[in-house]
This record gives C-alpha cells, sequence and structure tokens, in this order.
C-alpha cells in the first residue's frame, strides 16, 4: 500500500505546489470547452511531470492488475487464449510485436502510453480545470485503476474520448475512423458510433428522469436481443450475482443528478457542455440498462461516464471562487478515499505494486 500513498503524495503536493505558483490561471469562470483557439485554463510543467508519472506508474507495473496474466501467459508462451480469437487485429499485432521482440513489457508499455496520453490531450484541450479532471481520472475506480485490468478496452475508451473532437469539428468520417481504430482494440468500441449523433439533443429534467427510470425496466428484452445476436458475449451478458462497479454507479447518479439540479447555471455559462453531458448519460443508461448482466453493464458504460472528468469540472465552475475552493477539496477527499478503497478491497490483485525493473519471478 505504501507505493500508492507515495504515488498520490506526488500528484497531490505537484498540484498544490503548481496551483500555488499559478493561481492566476484557476480565477473565474471561464468558457473552455471547444475553445482551443480562444485559450484554456493553463497547466504549469508540474503537471506534465505528473502525466509522466502516472504513465510510468501503469506502463511500469508488473503482475498488477486482474489479467495482467492472461496476457503475459498469451504473449511469453504463445498461447492461443480468447485474446487472440476474437479479431481484434490491433491487439493481436501488438502481442505479436511483443512476441517478436520477446519483451511482454512492451504490451503494457503500448497501451498505458495510448491510454494516458491520449485522455490527457482531451483533458487539457475540453476541461476547464485540469488538474480536477486529471486527479478524478486517476482516482475514480472505474477509470485508472481498472485500465491495469481491462488493458485494451481501456485502450479503446481513450482512443474514442479523444475521438469526440471530431463531433465537436462535425467531421463524421474522422469520428467513425476513430471508433472503428479503437474497435481493433476491443470491439466493444462499436457501441459509440451512434454518440456522434447526441451532440445537438437538449434533454430537459423531466425527460432525463424518465430515461433513469424506464430504461433499467427494459434489462430483460435488450439483454436477449444481446444474446440471441451478440452469441459470443454471452460470457459478459449472462445475469450475475456477482456484478462489477456496483458502488461505483451511486457516484456516478449523484454527479448526473447535481447536474440536472443545477442544469440551468451550467448550460447558461458553457453551451458546449451538451456534448459530454449526453455522452456522460447515456453511459450511465448502458450501466443502468445491463447492470445485472455482470461486467457488461460497467464495461460498455464506460465510453459515456468517462465524459466524467469534464462534466466534474464544469459542474464546479459555476460556484465562486471561495465555493469552488471547498467544493474541490470535498472532492478530492473522496477521491482519495475511493482509490484507496479500491486498493484495499481489490488487493489481491493490485498488492503488491511491483515494477518490471524490480520484480522477483
Amino acid at each position: 500500500m505504501g507505493i500508492y500513498v507515495g504515488f498520490l503524495v506526488v500528484i497531490f503536493s505537484c498540484m498544490i505546489v503548481e496551483r500555488g505558483l499559478f493561481k492566476a490561471n484557476y480565477l473565474g469562470p471561464k468558457n473552455l470547452i471547444h475553445e482551443r483557439n480562444k485559450g484554456h485554463v493553463s497547466t504549469g510543467p508540474l503537471f506534465s511531470c505528473v502525466v509522466l508519472v502516472v504513465l510510468a506508474f501503469s506502463a511500469g507495473r508488473y503482475g498488477v492488475g486482474w489479467d495482467f496474466w492472461a496476457y503475459y501467459d498469451t504473449i511469453v508462451y504463445f498461447r492461443d487464449t480468447n485474446i487472440m480469437i476474437r479479431g481484434e487485429m490491433l491487439t493481436i499485432h501488438l502481442i505479436k510485436l511483443a512476441q517478436s521482440m520477446n519483451n511482454p513489457q512492451l504490451y503494457f508499455v503500448i497501451n498505458s502510453a495510448i491510454c494516458v496520453i491520449l485522455l490527457v490531450i482531451t483533458i487539457k484541450r475540453y476541461s476547464c480545470n485540469a488538474w480536477l479532471s486529471l486527479i478524478l481520472f486517476v482516482c475514480f475506480p472505474l477509470f485508472y485503476l481498472n485500465s491495469f485490468s481491462v488493458i485494451r478496452n481501456f485502450t479503446a475508451i481513450a482512443i474514442v474520448f479523444y475521438g469526440t473532437k471530431y463531433i465537436y469539428d462535425q467531421r463524421f468520417i474522422g469520428y467513425v475512423c476513430s471508433v472503428l481504430v479503437a474497435a481493433l482494440f476491443h470491439k466493444s468500441a462499436l457501441v459509440a458510433l451512434p454518440f456522434y449523433f447526441l451532440r445537438d439533443i437538449h434533454l430537459n429534467r423531466l425527460f432525463t428522469a424518465t430515461l433513469l427510470v424506464v430504461l433499467p425496466l427494459l434489462n430483460n428484452i435488450l439483454n436477449r436481443l444481446v444474446q440471441l445476436y451478440f452469441p459470443q458475449y454471452i460470457v459478459y451478458t449472462s445475469v450475475s450475482d456477482s456484478v462489477a462497479g456496483t458502488k461505483a454507479i451511486y457516484a456516478l447518479l449523484a454527479i448526473a443528478v447535481i447536474f440536472v439540479v443545477f442544469q440551468k447555471f451550467i448550460f447558461r455559462r458553457n453551451p458546449d457542455i451538451d456534448l459530454p453531458w449526453n455522452l456522460f448519460l447515456t453511459g450511465i443508461l448502458i450501466y443502468l440498462t445491463f447492470m445485472r448482466q455482470g461486467v457488461m453493464g460497467h464495461r460498455l458504460s464506460l465510453y459515456g461516464t468517462i465524459q466524467s472528468v469534464l462534466v466534474v469540472p464544469e459542474v464546479v465552475s459555476i460556484f465562486t471562487p471561495r465555493q469552488r475552493v471547498l467544493i474541490e477539496m470535498a472532492i478530492y477527499a473522496l477521491c482519495l478515499m475511493m482509490f484507496f478503497y479500491t486498493v484495499s478491497i481489490g488487493a489481491m490483485t493490485y498488492i503488491p505494486y511491483r515494477f518490471f525493473l524490480f520484480h522477483n519471478n
């Protein structure tokens, strides 16, 4: 556990120092979603250093993550596991590259680099508070720590997240290409194809509440359709008593409820928040719809719920500077609790943390 404490100490220390040195960059609300040409909240060199730490911590792990050994054994022992037979060609080629170079760690390094770099680029482009967005990504149970396990899935999520720039730019072909590239890592990315058409949809509170109540009732019907037309994914759709990410849905729902309460003020400040909000809400609806289907609900929903790293800072930004400081402190406290809770209940896979250069076989 000590290495995880040190990891977060580095992140939070750098944030405190940098925001103290450049506090002028964080004063006052700014309309920053899709305002690349008008400037954005600046981040200093310490932010870049933290990004490198986050990347190295993921890329250099050894034996950490539920599926780590499945990937490792596939590479080292040339096993024909389900990782190799799903037709996800970029995943297959990366594994073959690691095999040809006799370096299994290369697979984890490349996937971690794609995931972290694309996520950070998108955060810096669209978030009104890059530090808050990054810490949410690192600490929320279904994001950074989850990427240690659902490796190719999260690579696909990061590519789709980055690909939302094409939705902002109204470049349909560009977005479709980004989703298809993501699907070459994990076919679940295809669920994000309809996201392109969510940009200009404006949902009122009543309709949003109705969706949150009604869609979960269609669980059995939608699950049956998945089993009929996508039988290869029956392992993910089977009703399970062990539902992945059950507690996390309450945090996501809390974010949704708070957003709806302050919806008028948020949209008045930033009309362009429609897209992240619609994608985030879609993710929650997917989660609720397939919640009883083991890992399926949370894995598919991640293509939408990852937008919470953009939505939460927008909610915080509507308050006064003094209020924002207090709210952020509360969020950071919750982030710390969620992170350590995730590590503690997943101790079998997260502890001990080992770096590939120093592990003992």
